[in-house]
């Protein structure tokens, strides 16, 4: 379930820069990053990602655990802001890269970076996890 979480909030694409994870508050300093939220969020890009999610998640859902927490995770997304998601749907395709070209270099002390940033994030996928656990 946890990689099916990651991998939805992956499928918004972001084109922003930035050095390693920063946090949302310094994420939003860079002019780039808060100027590319707007223009998504006047595109209704940032509003149509929670339907992706939804969709994204149910299609690989494959059983009715998995269900329930796509719901659960679908109506959370829900109540957080545009600007919280457009940040963590960011900084999970950046993790997700990330880790995708320490495995293509075979750089294992990169990929264990990684890892260690990521897990020491209390990022969306925690978030949803820990809330959609408690029902």
């Amino acid at each position: 379930m946890r990689n099916l979480l990651l991998v939805t909030l992956c499928l918004f694409p972001v084109i922003t820069y930035a050095s390693d994870y920063p946090s949302q508050s310094d994420f939003y300093k860079k002019s780039e990053n808060l100027e590319k939220y707007n223009q998504l969020k006047d595109a209704g890009m940032v509003s149509k990602q929670r339907q992706m999610y939804s969709k994204g998640c149910m299609s690989g859902a494959k059983t009715d655990a998995d269900k329930k927490q796509c719901e659960c995770a679908s109506e959370y997304i829900k109540t957080i802001s545009d600007k919280d998601l457009y940040y963590e749907s960011y900084i999970s395709y950046k993790i997700f890269q990330d880790m995708v070209a320490a495995k293509n270099n075979g750089d294992k002390e990169k990929e264990a970076e990684i890892v260690n940033a990521k897990n020491s994030r209390n990022g969306l996928e925690k978030k949803i996890l820990a809330h959609c656990s408690k029902k």
